[in-house]
């Protein structure tokens, strides 16, 4: 019964450590799925999962470990909200992906961002025809930003 219960109990106390980490910090990390959001997220899961199943590690010193990510993520957010330059190297920043009308094959071979890519994102904003575009920008959330081009046909 009690190699039952111990993971029983620990998995409950794992969900309610991730319910107030999520509660804390979750509008945080999904509203802009960045580079080091995403790797806490997969990192989060991993940690939360060992502390609720895996017996043979030491509920507390993961526990303190688990803890201990939140602390250097919560510190390195405070730091990226206050110095850019930080923040760009954790983020990322957008790219240019048209400029005036015209493809920048450069930033989309950088972006690693292909053709395909970039006429599924804009059909599903509506637009089917590249050539309507002025600007478009991959942001950091691999959301493309579109900018029209203005109609200069006056009837």
């Amino acid at each position: 019964m009690e190699d039952l219960m111990q993971p029983i109990i620990r998995t409950g106390i794992s969900y309610i450590v991730l319910l107030v980490f999520t509660y804390l910090f979750g509008k945080r990390m999904n509203s802009q799925l960045n580079y080091y959001s995403f790797a806490l997220s997969v990192t989060v899961g991993s940690y939360i999962a060992n502390m609720g199943f895996d017996t043979n590690l030491k509920f507390f010193p993961t526990l303190a470990s688990f803890l201990t990510l939140i602390f250097i993520f919560f510190l390195s957010s405070i730091f990226s909200f206050k110095q850019r330059g930080f923040r760009k190297y954790l983020s990322g920043q957008p790219i240019i992906i048209i400029e005036k009308g015209e493809i920048n094959e450069f930033n989309m071979r950088k972006a690693k961002y292909s053709i395909d890519d970039l006429k599924q994102q804009i059909r599903e904003q509506g637009v089917f025809k590249i050539d309507q575009i002025e600007t478009a920008i991959l942001e950091v959330s691999g959301k493309l930003s579109i900018q029209k081009k203005k109609n200069t046909n006056h009837y």
